[in-house]
């Protein structure tokens, strides 16, 4: 996720921007809460990644946390998805 671009992508993917919160039902993207997408973006924020793809996670996950229709919001409430932040 070195592309700010790509990141801008997986956004819309995941369900967590402001086009795909007007285009798709919130049941359109259940399938993401069985993938292991919302644990890759937080290791990225770990000191293994380089500063673009931590960035460009961050700004994913916040984006994920602003969304009304993405299956990855709530799991990001999580005891231990908040332990590991």
């Amino acid at each position: 996720m070195e592309n700010t671009s790509v990141a801008e992508a997986l956004a819309h993917l995941l369900g967590a921007d402001d086009l795909s919160a007007t285009f798709m039902a919130p049941g359109d993207l259940a399938w993401l809460a069985d993938t292991p997408v919302l644990q890759q973006l937080l290791d990225m924020l770990g000191a293994a990644a380089g500063g673009p793809a931590r960035e460009n996670a961050a700004i994913v996950l916040s984006a994920v946390a602003r969304s009304n229709t993405c299956p990855l919001t709530h799991a990001l409430g999580e005891t231990a998805i908040l332990t590991g932040i």
